[in-house]
């Protein structure tokens, strides 16, 4: 049977376009572990937005296809708006330190956002090797 009426949960780990990816929980019959599956309207009108990291129901599952359709969202812990994610447990914020040059007014705004999440945030410095030492441990202290 393709059709399957009974209800999975599982996460949504990805976006694109109006459908979004959802590893589920257990894997159905096959082997498949995710599904490309539409919001019902029913979500949109109430204004619940999906994102990536949110636990989702899925239901009418076509198996053969590998579609389905969320169906319910279940609640949040926390959230981003860019990028759209929910539920994280760290937030980790990339600057460069050269290529492009840093920007410290937009690295105070990342770091605004992640902490209003109100989970463990961490900062990583890349491309150090093209900078002085000295300039990375300027941005180190600061």
């Amino acid at each position: 049977m393709a059709e399957d009426l009974v209800r999975r949960s599982g996460l949504v780990v990805a976006l694109q376009a109006n459908y979004c990816w959802v590893r589920l929980d257990e894997d159905g019959p096959g082997g498949v572990d995710r599904l490309l599956c539409t919001r019902r309207a029913r979500l949109e009108r109430q204004g619940q937005a999906i994102c990536v990291g949110d636990r989702v129901a899925v239901d009418g599952i076509d198996w053969l296809q590998g579609r389905a359709a969320v169906v319910d969202r279940g609640a949040r812990r926390n959230a981003l708006e860019r990028p759209a994610v929910a539920n994280i447990e760290t937030v980790v914020v990339v600057m460069a330190l050269a290529e492009p040059a840093p920007d410290p007014l937009q690295l105070t705004r990342f770091l605004l956002c992640a902490e209003a999440t109100g989970q463990p945030v961490q900062v990583v410095l890349s491309k150090a090797d093209l900078v002085p030492p000295r300039e990375v441990a300027t941005w180190r202290r600061r």
